[in-house]
């Protein structure tokens, strides 16, 4: 099961910590691995923000 640090807002730092990668089985955790982003992700066009506050409306 991934487990996201929410909401992910852009500009996000290559090897910045965005969550937690948890190892289950029959619903016991056996290990827990966090999870990197592994490349710089800048902040959008107004237009891609403007797309992605329209796609948030309807989460």
């Amino acid at each position: 099961m991934l487990v996201r640090n929410d909401p992910l807002i852009a500009p996000i730092d290559e090897g910045a910590r965005i969550g937690t990668l948890k190892v289950m089985i029959e619903n016991k955790v056996i290990a827990e691995l966090p999870v990197f982003a592994l490349e710089q992700i800048n902040v959008a066009s107004f237009l891609g923000r403007l797309w992605d506050t329209i796609c948030l409306w309807f989460k």
